[in-house]
């Protein structure tokens, strides 16, 4: 399951895991990262790359300390789908 976060015209699609019988954020159950500070590293990108292989941006931010993976939605520059954080 996932859940849209719309912020500044953009939508952020979230994995959310079943745990325990409540859905919860994939990245806050596996590396303790708010959605919110995921979005918020998107925004403050200090360093990327794309990594051809997994076909994925790898983008950290000084601003958080936090480092997000993530790609475009069928290549809808608008639909953000973050893989994970950490």
């Amino acid at each position: 399951m996932y859940k849209i976060y719309e912020v500044e015209g953009l939508n952020f699609y979230i994995k959310y895991d079943l745990v325990d019988d409540t859905y919860m954020p994939h990245i806050t159950y596996r590396h303790f990262i708010l959605p919110e500070d995921a979005i918020k590293t998107y925004f403050n990108i200090t360093k990327q790359r794309y990594n051809e292989i997994y076909m994925r941006y790898e983008a950290y931010s000084k601003d958080t300390g936090i480092t997000i993976y993530y790609t475009y939605k069928q290549d809808k520059k608008d639909e953000i789908l973050i893989i994970t954080a950490f």
